[in-house]
């Protein structure tokens, strides 16, 4: 047996075949806190080249060294996602998850998106119908002056979900209008960053109905009129900070314009 294709996965490796460096598919048998995991292989199920897109996204990064080795084979997610579940190595009763949003996709570095078992645990309450298929791997968030310690993931329908561990089991998902206005003002980069709330209604002083949501660096809020036009607005940076020490919707009403910079280099928002 050739020693450079076998791989520590911290488990027995009960079979190592023998194909080149770029087929290995690992079997293992792996035992966590006393329970024994019945062992499958990384991509098996639908053909060489899902194999191939698993196995990549499988060694990218660290993902391998905090699953376990798969229970089960390739299987369906929606239509026409795939998806392959792992034991999460951090606590076993958990799964991490790869998936492959198009199965026709050419194998490339990223056809296929790692799904930690927070964000995969968040997101199987939701649905692929309801949110899609993700965009990108689960991601740490930017380290912010609100203090929260998470992760998120962009996702096909517009949604963005968010999984804190500190504190510990908030979860906040991101829809449409919310998202869209989120992420035209630059989402993770931007000035309002990660989500620090579920979307709510809200009411103003005027005793206008509408939603709001909370980031870290401002807010969000839409009201739809009785005509049913729809307006989002984006409330941050100092003009939020001003907005919320008057007393927010509740003194000055919901916002009706986006931020502007007046030509002396001041900032001026109406609500």
């Amino acid at each position: 047996r050739d020693q450079k294709d076998s791989v520590v996965f911290n488990c027995i490796n009960i079979y190592t075949p023998p194909v080149p460096r770029s087929f290995f598919i690992p079997a293992l048998l792996c035992a966590a806190a006393g329970v024994a995991f019945a062992a499958a292989s990384v991509g098996i199920g639908f053909g060489p080249a899902i194999q191939q897109s698993f196995v990549n996204a499988y060694n990218r990064g660290a993902f391998s060294q905090l699953v376990l080795a798969p229970t089960a084979n390739v299987q369906t997610l929606g239509s026409p996602g795939l998806v392959q579940e792992f034991p999460w190595v951090a606590n076993t009763s958990l799964n991490a998850a790869l998936v492959k949003p198009d199965p026709t996709a050419p194998v490339s570095a990223t056809d296929t998106l790692q799904m930690y078992a927070d964000l995969y645990t968040y997101y199987k309450t939701i649905g692929v119908g309801t949110a899609g298929y993700p965009m990108i791997d689960t991601t740490a968030c930017p380290i912010s002056t609100y203090g929260g310690v998470c992760n998120y993931q962009l996702f096909t329908k517009n949604y963005a979900l968010f999984v804190y561990s500190n504190p510990s089991g908030a979860s906040y998902s991101v829809s449409d209008p919310f998202y869209t206005e989120w992420n035209n003002g630059g989402a993770l980069n931007g000035r309002l960053g990660a989500a620090t709330s579920s979307n709510s209604s809200a009411t103003s002083v005027a005793g206008t109905a509408g939603t709001q949501q909370n980031f870290v660096g401002g807010a969000i809020y839409s009201v739809t009129t009785s005509s049913g036009v729809t307006s989002t607005w984006t409330v941050a940076g100092a003009i939020f900070t001003a907005f919320r020490n008057v007393g927010g919707i509740a003194s000055i009403g919901f916002p009706t314009t986006e931020e502007i910079v007046l030509a002396n280099g001041q900032h001026q928002k109406t609500f």
